[in-house]
């Protein structure tokens, strides 16, 4: 029996799912993901949620 070793996608793979295509890719998303490759401890969802609150103000 073969298992599947799954795991997440590196930030770099998980850039280029967010740029596959063309029709509206989430650009600041996009962004950070780009900047988790150079700060591997960047969490993601917490930059989303802080420019979003900053956004709203």
């Amino acid at each position: 029996m073969k298992h599947l070793l799954l795991r997440p996608p590196s930030a770099l793979e998980y850039f280029a799912t967010l740029v596959a295509e063309d029709d509206g890719f989430a650009l600041l998303e996009a962004a950070v993901a780009v900047a988790q490759d150079a700060h591997p401890g960047l969490a993601p969802q917490a930059v989303l949620g802080d420019i979003a609150r900053l956004a709203g103000r």
